[in-house]
């Protein structure tokens, strides 16, 4: 391919390293935000502009909560001073929040009353700091290891909430520390006095001989630590802002070490490639985005953990081309379940958070777990499920399925009749027995699966197993009662459980090893003829109530339900969604919540009443569901009326709390009297302040973003605006417009993801720093984004376009916005391109398939090409199963539309090797199909990357690469090649009285400054 011409650029111009450099301009700001138990200090994670480890750091309030005489502290931070290799399930774990930075990536404050005890894990070692003023501890070392304890990374660190004791995960076993050595102030058992004595009873309580062991003896390999920072630059970062207080730093050339007791393995029975405890599987985090694997109990006695076995689920191998990674290994083999296979078994235990190694109580989820094989297809790479006999078919083992089988057997593993119901149990025993009378006259229903065996009830509560399903969340209740929330296979039941508490002698009296598991009671039962929306806002009420949001009246609002599961009514009405529950005061009747609430682009603070003024909201009878409403075949669309009921008339409209239009993410302090509001908008980079809670007073300002970057560089405005899609729906789209020299109609280029539940049309301080797009602009491209229908926060109506078929009402939408550019003149019919990445990658290439006449070129990222080569969750959500839809599978893989390709179109492919989401097997077959299709097509490849680049020189390469590659295809390149044809004037050339004609379009290239 041609190089494009390069002209010299400006300092205070955007060149390919800009696009590719992150923290993107302006985009430096406080997160992770949270409030110590005493409400006088907000801590935060912040990296410095120009840095990539983020330091920690805390605020000191007065009583008023006002900002307290600032006291600053320029100290070392906990850089990790060189390249890092982290072991694989470590970049697993930071590819699933998309977090690559080094130094302090957590942190968590104490939950003790007035408590300002801090903790916070640093290069994988674990620190704890009593106060803002203190110097931190070493408590657990990752480089020690102890005889008899499991190995491996230290992976979630946890306070109890009396702070004395910590449980992390290493291993695939729950650890238990007890910190009373430390809080008497000497070593335990070390002699010195009461302290020691005490430190040396807590050591036998806790299950030891209280004998004492090096936690963190100093090594000098163990913790570098970066060079101290210079007082200017700490000046500059926090300039016209109250000082912070730098938390984890430490006196300088003095690594930290402390003598503790032993850790506690609490779990028992892991077994590498089965069960693992307190580890989540790969859905949790990148489908349900839920991080956590065990759970404290309030009262600091007991800990929830999760076991997952992905034994059934077949391993998927990686190949690594660059082996000098991670001792020569040439392929990693990760468990991944996809679409119509298997998912890891999961399930809850409870475990004494004291004494040695123990057989746990199981809860009963109601879950029947299947054992399927993995379909043919999703081996394979074909668009459309495979026979048995088809290549590819054997390439994974499988397990068994529910009618039995030898192949995968596990026989052998001791854990085995642990699971629940692989093999006939008895009847659990009964703890609670709350009853639905409505759920146990339901009519029985078709089934549109194939026969399975009869799953029976859960309980006597009259609700029936899931056949199969998911764990969403775990959470325990102010009187020590769990709260679990489950769904089915199907997406189209959710369920929340409760789990009666402890009797009054603090234990469930039930023999160890024998007991059977401990049943729930179903609390409260959603269901939907699409799917239901994932609960995340479940608060809990003094009276056993629970505050509930529902999408069920087609926007998700608020209710509040009774302790014995009634819903009482609905808190919030009208076209707009709850995003979420911000804090809930009893006292004073109102419940905080952020909203869509008057602009879907914006997100703001309200108030509402507590108590519903109104009936409860007549639910979905499940007679009104479709009998193929429970394994995800086609279902009428929109929702029927009778199941898209109206909310209760006139509810009080909730009050608005915060007052700049934009977008607001907020913190509210314990005693509910102020917040921290995380502020930004179109042109407003961040801006983070403390206000009262009752009328919005600014109290303090935090932070106020500094970044040289955001003032140098060009990022104008973009252009809010609206398009009315072929349906009539009203479409949210950003504009960036180039600069006035260049003549339009301009090359229009579409930046897109469209995937479901995302929004891209925010009103934030991002859509200025959009690198790509900006860029773009500033080259001479008119650049759009669209939020299709299928985005966040619209409504179930505007989501559910995508049920049962994805990538054909996210096309019509983007080929509608682009018309209406054509339309108003600003967009140059004959160049129109498109590029996402992931699902954007999808979307970007369907758009180039299927509406050829309107797209001419495609740089497709990571493209995902076949939905049953992607994960359970995520795909089945929206497609349902592959044997109950497998048209809808086939019509939706990108592969099925690859000969409707223009031979004349451009198309270039870029994904990483080692995608773990993704896989590259994806782009592989792909380039199969383009090959048989004669489509010619250009190719990237990063063999170092996974799903998201994440080395800068890599990032930089790639957009040199994509704006060449625009360059030529709808760019200057493929203007002037139109103009030598015709006779006529490139773009650049025309209308010279328009700002300087003549100069390129979509040149690429690093910046050129004079003399180089």
């Amino acid at each position: 391919m041609p190089r494009p011409y390069t002209r010299q650029r400006g300092e205070e111009e955007i060149d390919v390293e800009d696009v590719a450099r992150d923290p993107r301009p302006g985009m430096y700001a406080p997160n992770q935000l949270s409030w110590a138990s005493d409400d006088r200090h907000i801590a935060s994670l912040l990296a410095e502009p120009g840095a990539i480890a983020p330091q920690l750091i805390a605020w000191a309030l007065d009583a008023d909560g006002r900002m307290a005489p600032a006291r600053p502290s320029v100290q070392p931070d906990f850089s990790f001073a060189g390249p890092e290799s982290p072991a694989f399930e470590t970049r697993m774990r930071r590819e699933r929040p998309r977090s690559w930075t080094d130094g302090i990536k957590c942190y968590s404050w104490g939950q003790a009353p007035g408590s300002n005890t801090i903790i916070f894990q640093a290069n994988g070692s674990v620190y704890i700091q009593d106060g803002v003023g203190a110097e931190p501890e070493l408590i657990v070392d990752a480089q020690t290891h102890h005889a008899g304890l499991a190995g491996g990374p230290i992976l979630e660190p946890k306070l109890s909430p009396n702070e004395q004791l910590l449980a992390f995960v290493r291993g695939a076993e729950v650890h238990v520390l007890s910190l009373a050595a430390r809080r008497g102030g000497a070593a335990a058992g070390s002699g010195s006095g009461a302290a020691g004595a005490a430190g040396a009873r807590e050591g036998e309580a806790h299950g030891g001989s209280g004998m004492t062991a090096v936690m963190g003896a100093h090594r000098a390999d163990a913790m570098p630590i970066s060079p101290p920072l210079s007082h200017e630059r700490s000046a500059d970062a926090m300039r016209d802002s109250p000082s912070p207080f730098l938390l984890g730093v430490l006196p300088h050339g003095e690594p930290p070490w402390r003598v503790g007791v032993v850790p506690i393995q609490r779990s028992i029975g892991a077994s590498p490639g089965a069960a693992m405890h307190g580890h989540i599987e790969f859905r949790a985090a990148e489908e349900l985005e839920r991080y956590d694997g065990y759970w404290w109990s309030t009262d600091s006695m007991w800990i929830a953990f999760q076991e997952t076995d992905e034994s059934s689920v077949p391993p998927f191998v990686i190949p690594r081309p660059c082996g000098e990674l991670d001792d020569d290994k040439l392929a990693e083999s990760i468990r991944y379940p996809f679409a119509g296979g298997n998912n890891a078994i999961v399930r809850v235990g409870v475990l004494a958070a004291r004494g040695g190694a123990d057989a746990p109580l199981w809860l009963d989820l109601g879950i029947e777990w299947e054992r399927r094989p993995t379909p043919a297809a999703a081996l394979s790479g074909d668009a459309a499920p495979l026979t048995d006999d088809a290549p590819g078919a054997d390439t994974a083992p499988r397990a068994d399925s529910a009618a039995g089988g030898a192949r995968g057997s596990r026989k052998a593993r001791s854990m085995e009749p642990t699971i629940p119901y692989a093999q006939p149990r008895k009847r659990p025993v009964q703890f609670t027995t709350q009853r639905d009378e409505r759920s146990a006259d339901r009519p029985a229903k078709k089934a549109s699966h194939p026969p399975q065996p009869a799953l029976g009830n859960y309980g006597s509560t009259g609700y029936a197993r899931f056949h199969d399903g998911y764990l969403l969340s775990v959470d325990w209740g102010c009187r020590g009662e769990l709260y679990v929330q489950v769904e089915d296979r199907t997406q189209r039941v959710l369920r929340l459980l409760r789990f009666a508490a402890p009797g009054a002698g603090g234990a469930w009296h039930v023999p160890q090893m024998s007991m059977p598991p401990l049943v729930g009671t179903v609390v409260i039962e959603e269901r939907s003829t699409s799917w239901v929306d994932l609960q995340t806002c479940m608060r809990e009420l003094s009276d056993g109530g629970v505050l509930w949001v529902s999408a069920r009246s087609g926007f998700r609002h608020l209710y509040r339900y009774s302790a014995v599961g009634a819903c009482e009514g609905a808190l919030t009405a009208g076209e707009w969604v709850v995003d979420t529950i911000a804090a809930v005061d009893e006292r004073a009747n109102l419940v905080f919540l952020t909203a869509s609430l008057g602009d879907v682009s914006q997100r703001n603070l309200f108030s509402a009443p507590l108590r519903a003024r109104h009936g409860q909201p007549r639910a979905c009878s499940p007679s009104e569901l479709p009998d193929d409403a429970l394994m995800g075949g086609p279902l009428p669309s929109p929702l029927p009326a009778s199941v898209a009921t109206s909310a209760p008339p006139s509810l009080e409209e909730p009050t608005r709390l915060t007052r700049e239009a934009g977008w607001h993410e907020v913190e509210i302090s314990h005693d509910k009297t102020r917040f921290v509001d995380v502020f930004t908008a179109v042109g407003k980079p961040y801006c983070v302040t403390v206000r009262r809670l009752s009328d919005g007073e600014l109290l303090a300002v935090l932070y106020q973003t500094q970044d040289p970057r955001a003032s140098r560089l060009p990022l104008p405005d973009p252009e809010l605006d609206t398009v009315r899609s072929a349906q009539g729906d009203v479409l949210n789209a950003v504009i960036y417009y180039p600069p006035a020299r260049f003549a339009r109609p301009w090359p229009l280029l579409v930046s897109c993801y469209g995937g479901p539940g995302k929004q891209i049309t925010a009103n934030s301080w991002a859509l200025n720093a959009a690198m790509r797009e900006q860029y773009y602009a500033q080259e001479g491209y008119l650049v759009m984004r669209l939020d299709n229908r299928g985005s966040a926060r619209r409504g179930m109506a505007f989501a559910q376009a995508l049920r049962g078929q994805l990538g054909n009402a996210e096309v019509c939408d983007q080929v509608a916005g682009v018309k209406r550019l054509i339309e108003r003149g600003l967009a140059d019919a004959n160049r129109v391109g498109v590029v996402g990445w992931s699902y954007g990658g999808y979307l970007a290439l369907l758009c180039l398939a299927q509406a050829p006449d309107v797209f001419h070129a495609a740089c497709c990222g990571a493209p995902l090409t076949f939905w049953t080569g992607y994960s359970t969750h995520y795909t089945e959500r929206y497609l349902g199963l592959p044997d109950t839809n497998a048209q809808g599978y086939r019509s939706s893989s990108a592969l099925s539309h690859v000969p409707k390709i223009r031979t004349s179109a451009s198309l270039m492919l870029v994904h990483g090797l080692l995608d773990e989401n993704v896989h590259f097997r994806h782009t592989a077959v792909l380039i199969k199909r383009l090959t048989q299709c004669r489509k010619t097509h250009e190719l990237l490849v990063f063999p170092r990357e996974g799903h998201i680049l994440s080395e800068h020189e890599q990032r930089i390469y790639m957009e040199e690469r994509m704006a060449e590659f625009f360059h030529v295809a709808i760019g200057a390149g493929r203007a002037a090649g139109r103009a030598s044809a015709s006779g006529s004037p490139a773009v650049g050339d025309k209308d010279p009285g328009r700002g300087g004609g003549g100069e390129a379009v979509g040149l690429s290239g690093r910046r050129t400054r004079k003399g180089r």
